[in-house]
Parts: structure tokens; sequence; C-alpha cells
């Protein structure tokens, strides 16, 4: 939703996305709004204290609190397939 993913290593590719996004407006605009959305609800400092004190809480009484997404959350680990996957899907945009 709010970035682009392209094989790693892979130059040719990482400056085919950027020339795309140099000669899409609308592109840029919709990642850019996108991303912002996604620092100022989820990737922000006040969410991010306020997990680590729970998470710390939680751990101190012998539990894992876990989130969904954002500060905490687990990293998804993407494979090449599956970030080339991603990157084809932005094309159609």
């Amino acid at each position: 939703k709010n970035a682009m993913v392209y094989r790693d290593r892979d130059i040719g590719e990482f400056l085919k996305y950027i020339g795309e996004l140099a000669e899409d407006k609308e592109k840029r605009a919709k990642l850019g709004k996108e991303a912002y959305k996604t620092v100022k609800e989820v990737w922000n400092p006040e969410v991010a204290a306020e997990r680590f004190r729970d998470f710390a809480n939680e751990l101190l009484l012998g539990r894992i609190k876990e989130y969904e997404k954002g500060p905490l959350s687990r990293a998804e680990i993407i494979s090449p397939i599956r970030g080339y996957r991603y990157t084809r899907r932005w094309k159609n945009l």
C-alpha cells in the first residue's frame, strides 16, 4: 500500500521503478499519502513508547504481548519471489 518492492540487488529494476515514480504523479501521490498515514497512525513515537511499556509489563508477568502491525509486531519475511509479486502488483496501479 505504501511502498514499492524490487528484487534484491536488481539495480535495473530499482531504477525502472524510480523512473515510473518520476513520471507518474498520481502513483507518487498515492504512495506518499499511504506512507504518511501509516507513519502518523501506527509507526509513531507515541505508539512505540506505549507498546514498549505494555510489552515490558507483560514480560515481567511472564507473558508475551503481540501486535498485528506497527512497533513490536512480527516482521513478515518476504521471499524474493513474493517481493517480486508485490512489485508487480504496484505496476498495475
